[in-house]
């Protein structure tokens, strides 16, 4: 700069002036633990380069959820560690010392280390059902269920795919289910499953001696038979509860009807 008074005396003075438009250049320096899935605690770190006024090591901060939120500034905030289970979307920052602000571009921290959680689906662990096959189900909030990995083993024989045990006979069982999510995590469940398909034996009447009752032969032979259940119906009229009907003399239709525990 030069400066010239009324007299003609000149002053010259120079300065230097730095221009640094371009915000620093990003990346990360272990980019392989990213968009997969880990089981273990993750550290991802980054780097900055800028020709210009150069990067401020205090200015350094990141997002685990895709830029909406940022951390305070730090040196040390150029890596971030990630112990829970769960999917991140980090992005690291940095300035330069001109206050140009720099990104990487998002990428995903995925881990988990937890196994799907299974149970059943219309079947109940230790009660008894009236259909013959039973069928599992599993839910994992983090990588999810992996349906294709499902396998399930009937009374202890071996393991074949699907989550859907079939023609099981009538009686007690034992059935043993497998699934993994997509980060690899395995896991397993055994149940009871108690089936009987087979409808309650009413046979043999058998009138009873001296007053005008009949008892019929009700059994079942799998999940037996359920006493509150058992009704009996003189002439397609009302249904009355117990083991033995009234029949007033005459002809008439007597007709019991029983459940089973399935």
């Amino acid at each position: 700069l030069t400066a010239i008074d009324n007299l003609g005396n000149s002053c010259v003075k120079t300065y230097s002036v730095f221009v640094d438009s371009i915000s620093p250049e990003l990346r990360l320096l272990n980019p392989e633990v990213t968009e997969v899935w880990m089981k273990k605690d993750v550290t991802l770190r980054a780097a900055a380069s800028d020709s210009g006024s150069g990067v401020r090591v205090d200015s350094w901060c990141w997002s685990k959820d895709g830029g909406r939120n940022y951390g305070r500034t730090s040196t040390a905030a150029s890596s971030a560690t990630f112990t829970e289970d769960g999917r991140y979307s980090v992005i690291f920052s940095a300035s330069d010392f001109a206050g140009n602000r720099g990104y990487t571009s998002a990428a995903n921290v995925l881990i988990d280390r937890a196994a799907p959680d299974i149970g059943l689906s219309g079947s109940a662990d230790g009660v008894w059902q009236n259909f013959n096959f039973v069928t599992a189900s599993a839910s994992d909030s983090v990588s999810y269920v992996n349906d294709e990995s499902w396998t399930c083993s009937l009374d202890e024989g071996p393991y074949e795919s699907g989550k859907t045990a079939r023609n099981l006979s009538d009686g007690k069982h034992v059935v043993s289910f497998k699934v993994s999510d997509f980060a690899g995590n395995s896991g397993s469940a055994v149940f009871n499953i108690y089936s009987d398909i087979t409808l309650p034996v009413i046979e043999d009447f058998t009138r009873l001696t001296k007053i005008n009752e009949v008892r019929p032969v009700l059994y079942d032979l799998t999940s037996g038979i359920v006493d509150s259940l058992v009704f009996w119906r003189l002439d397609g009229g009302e249904a009355h509860h117990g083991f033995e009907g009234f029949v007033p003399e005459g002809i008439h239709r007597l007709e019991f009807s029983a459940s089973d525990r399935a």
